[in-house]
């Protein structure tokens, strides 16, 4: 996968203290994973990561931005795995 690679390059690049590099790296991850739906855990991971940078920079808006855009995809893939399903004592009374 081409944005699991380019983000891999990032986190290196943050490893390394080359953090501009590593923005430069999640920016182009980010353009490859819009156009890659199945991909939404790791799109929010990436989404994690430029808050991150982001925050360290001082960008502080930009930051926020991509957090709240990084737990609105985890929620979503949450509420999608862990629909509640009905209690026996529901169940018993459809009977």
């Amino acid at each position: 996968n081409t944005a699991l690679a380019v983000m891999i390059l990032g986190r290196i690049a943050l490893t390394q203290g080359q953090v501009k590099e590593a923005l430069v790296h999640y920016h182009e991850a980010e353009t490859v994973f819009k156009g890659v739906p199945a991909s939404r855990s790791n799109y929010g991971l990436l989404l994690g990561r430029l808050a991150h940078i982001h925050e360290e920079l001082g960008d502080l808006d930009k930051a926020l931005s991509h957090q709240h855009r990084a737990v609105e995809i985890q929620r979503s893939i949450v509420s999608e795995v862990f629909v509640p399903r009905p209690s026996r004592t529901m169940r018993r009374s459809k009977c």
